[in-house]
């Protein structure tokens, strides 16, 4: 039974010269799982938020959307909040009361349920969702893996027909979005909830998808099973850019596999790996190649640690409240100069609070910091754009760092390709999606004269492609002698472009050493080449460097030396 239908759907916003959505022609049947991918940008939030009327956004529409065969415009506000289900990335403005009691209940007062049954679905509700234990406390005690799976049950307690997910993992740390994901999973496969969800991030979800559908500038390109799309992808010129956002077991072994059945997941990439190799054999090769895989080590960190320190600080204490809780705990850390570092830790850690305390929004009541000038990208970069247009903006940074015209139209000149910016200009900063923001932000970083760059989670909302232009850029800046702290849950990004890594845990930063030792040895924040290859060869903990070990042992098998 088909439960959406889109037909010849296009959208265009006010005053903007092209199509956000162009001619799109899909439907969903009842109880399916469907991915939504492609590059930031490409159409993914507009889409799903015009097939829920509430939150549609405003422009010109061409086309239907329908649900269960009547048009979505004509459903009443009851009958579209109560079966049209909606998780937005965000969950600021998603959390509307003071208590998470209060959060589930208040959907299902809004439809004038009786208490008896409102009791009993928000019961329920807390006890399948696991968040007995937060029922009593306040939304703003809770933290981002909390928020969003009360943000999730909240919208589940008034059984939503199909449910619509933008990018809700985004800003959950690795184990936080893992467990979320295994909800969607229950969700999914136990209770057969038809699910559409928008994600860069493909690696835990890839598998559980009856479809994947990728947008390509408003356009969809593809519509495809898991186990299809990679040749899809292949036979299209845009198709390169697309495969660095497959689950890295596939883009180990898609090509490999040939007639076998490719992995989608780390589970099946072991068992592959087991069937289809000699692991002696790769253990031998990796040893083998060990010497290589250290100059490529040397290669990357060479002499950094000769490096001059950048930005030092030690024994820093900080609470938000004179009686509150100690959210930093003695902290310290050295970054050297010319060095791109990366922090990683769970949700509610400390990061961003250090973040704030270095770029000076903060004030320690404990400790020592050296530092020079600093820009900071925030986490919520929608907060650093006051003007109403993104060009608006970058021209005001540039001024007040001192920059001529000239100067700041050179230096937008410079990166506007490599971000994406040329279409942005003339948009309003609040219009852009989740990838652009970020993109726009470190702009107007890029347009401060900072010595000391702080970034707060950069890279979420962006896709594969613009995380690997952004990391070029953060090379760049690095040549300019820059000084680079970066908070991140992007583990595969700090494996890939990190100098070091370190942990924060409990207010305190420890573990402090270059990716490739930092990640053999965890287990859980570790990327998922090295859970694929951690039994074989732990230290290759990205696709790059697996490839070659794989790739050498196919040549060794060809000719037999």
């Amino acid at each position: 039974m088909e439960l959406l239908q889109v037909r010849d759907l296009s959208f265009q916003y006010p005053d903007s010269g092209r199509l956000a959505l162009n001619r799109l022609n899909f439907s969903v049947n009842a109880g399916e799982f469907v991915i939504l991918c492609g590059a930031s940008g490409c159409g993914k939030s507009t889409l799903l938020k015009l097939l829920k009327k509430e939150v549609a956004p405003a422009g010109n529409r061409q086309g239907e959307i329908l649900f269960q065969g009547k048009p979505a415009e004509e459903l009443s506000y009851r009958e579209s909040a109560k079966y049209i289900g909606y998780v937005a990335q965000n969950t600021e403005g998603a959390l509307v009361t003071e208590k998470v009691y209060s959060e589930l209940a208040f959907g299902l007062e809004n439809f004038q349920y009786d208490n008896d049954h409102i009791r009993m679905k928000v019961s329920e509700t807390a006890i399948s969702f696991g968040i007995e234990e937060l029922f009593h406390k306040k939304v703003e005690e809770l933290s981002g893996g909390q928020r969003q799976l009360v943000n999730l049950a909240a919208v589940l307690v008034t059984e939503p027909l199909v449910l619509l997910l933008d990018e809700p993992v985004s800003k959950l740390d690795r184990i936080a979005a893992e467990e979320f994901i295994n909800t969607i999973r229950k969700l999914s496969e136990t209770y057969g909830i038809t699910i559409v969800m928008a994600e860069h991030n493909l690696e835990d979800i890839f598998s559980l998808a009856d479809r994947i559908m990728v947008l390509e500038d408003g356009n969809l390109i593809a519509d495809e099973k898991p186990e299809d799309l990679s040749g899809i992808l292949k036979q299209r010129n845009s198709g390169t850019a697309m495969m660095k956002a497959l689950p890295s077991a596939v883009r180990l072994f898609a090509d490999r596999s040939k007639a076998l059945e490719c992995p989608l997941n780390v589970r099946e990439a072991v068992r592959y790996l087991s069937r289809h190799y000699n692991m002696e054999l790769l253990r031998k090769l990796d040893e083998d190649l060990s010497g290589i895989r250290k100059n490529l080590r040397t290669e990357r960190t060479g002499n950094k640690t000769k490096y001059p320190v950048g930005l030092q600080f030690k024994n820093i204490w900080f609470r938000y409240e004179k009686d509150g809780k100690d959210i930093l705990r003695g902290a310290g850390l050295t970054v050297l100069k010319n060095t791109l570092h990366c922090l990683l830790g769970g949700n509610g850690s400390g990061k961003s609070t250090l973040l704030s305390v270095i770029g000076g929004l903060y004030k320690p009541y404990r400790g020592h910091m050296e530092k020079q000038n600093v820009a900071y990208l925030c986490q919520t970069p929608q907060f650093m754009f006051l003007k109403e247009t993104v060009y608006e903006d970058f021209l005001d940074t540039g001024y007040q760092n001192g920059r001529t015209k000239q100067e700041i139209k050179d230096l937008i000149g410079k990166y506007e390709r490599r971000l994406g910016l040329e279409s942005l200009y003339h948009m309003h900063p609040y219009d852009l999606s989740g990838g652009e923001i970020q993109k726009a932000a470190l702009m107007k970083i890029l347009l401060c004269r900072a010595e000391i760059i702080l970034l707060d989670e950069p890279t979420k909302g962006m896709d594969a492609g613009s995380k690997d232009e952004f990391g070029q850029v953060l090379k760049e800046l690095l040549s300019q002698e820059k000084t680079i702290l970066m908070v991140t849950h992007d583990i595969e990004f700090a494996a890939e472009y990190g100098d070091y890594c370190s942990m924060i845990f409990d207010g305190e930063i420890f573990g402090t050493s270059e990716p490739t030792e930092f990640f053999e040895h965890n287990t859980y924040f570790t990327t998922y080449t090295g859970r694929i290859l951690r039994k074989v060869a732990g230290k290759r903990i990205t696709v790059s460097q697996a490839d070659e070990l794989l790739d050498h042992y196919e040549k060794y098998k060809e000719v037999g030396i």
